[in-house]
């Protein structure tokens, strides 16, 4: 669950590098440890992924410099409005 919060992470930021004038952003993740990592350069559990994340945020930051980007936590994405689609479709691709 971890690695797959971190690469859907990753996943956000290669979307937000491809956008226009983007100002605000929020990232709802459902994984607590995951979002602490996106503070800290310690190794641990997943380190490669993090070091992705920092290098394509600093790349996001170069193409959107007055970016204010937050990352939340949402217990089970609760309440987050297409996920039910979303965990279908991460289903079906689990299913090849």
């Amino acid at each position: 669950v971890y690695e797959g919060e971190c690469v859907g992470l990753i996943l956000a930021l290669h979307l937000l590098s491809e956008q226009e004038e983007v100002r605000k952003v929020s990232i709802w993740v459902d994984n607590t440890a995951a979002i602490q990592a996106t503070t800290s350069d310690k190794c641990g559990a997943a380190h490669y992924l993090l070091d992705h994340f920092h290098s394509l945020l600093q790349q996001v930051r170069g193409r959107h410099p007055n970016l204010k980007l937050r990352i939340c936590w949402v217990p089970s994405h609760t309440g987050v409005e297409g996920n039910e689609r979303a965990d279908e479709e991460a289903k079906a691709a689990a299913c090849g």
